[in-house]
């Protein structure tokens, strides 16, 4: 299962400062015309294939603090807007045959199905609100001078970083799935995490 994005157009911004502002500013733009296209023995089982044209903004503000002289905070302010083609909506279709059982009495069946067609153009704006927190520490082990190795140094960054994004005006069961950026929604969560580092001279 692959998705097609013919044409697509992106624009990124690194986080970089604003002018001699304690702030930091990233940001990403990308405009694309999307399809998914099921693997082969999925197209067997009725799945829907669809497509959509897509364009997305995300910008977000940082402001790095560092706190008794080694714990790096970063509170964070962004806000993402994305504008779709055509969204989706989930409908039930209810099938009732009658047929005549043995007793020549008749017999009722129904079959109901979950299915979905395209709905109107939407736009949803998506909020962000975030803290990001972590240090650094490391050792250093001492090598024989070789040729590749001389003297291991392990960095280790354990951090936090919390999330709140309140409910959006289009949710994700709405949305054709493309990839990450249709699975966003409501998020009040906290990620803990452990980057790791191994450095030779």
């Amino acid at each position: 299962t692959t998705v097609d994005r013919l044409p697509e157009l992106k624009l990124d911004f690194a986080r970089q400062k604003i002018e001699e502002k304690p702030f930091y500013y990233q940001g990403k733009t990308a405009g694309a015309y999307l399809q998914k296209n099921w693997e082969a023995n999925l197209i067997t089982n009725n799945v829907q294939i669809y497509a959509a044209g897509r364009f997305n903004t995300a910008h977000t503000i940082y402001y790095p603090v560092k706190l008794a002289g080694f714990l790096n905070v970063i509170p964070r302010a962004g806000w993402q807007g994305t504008y779709y083609s055509k969204t989706k909506e989930v409908y039930t279709n209810v099938t009732t045959v009658t047929t005549l059982g043995t007793n020549l009495q008749p017999v009722t069946t129904s079959t109901t199905n979950i299915l979905t067609r395209d709905a109107e153009a939407r736009f949803r704006s998506l909020p962000e609100l975030g803290l990001e927190t972590s240090f650094k520490a490391f050792k250093v082990w001492e090598t024989y001078p070789g040729d590749i190795i001389n003297n291991v140094r392990h960095i280790a960054e354990p951090y936090a970083n919390y999330t709140l994004v309140p409910e959006p005006n289009v949710t994700p069961d709405t949305l054709y799935q493309f990839d990450d950026i249709d699975t966003l929604g409501k998020a009040n969560q906290i990620k803990f995490g452990m980057r790791n580092k191994i450095q030779t001279q």
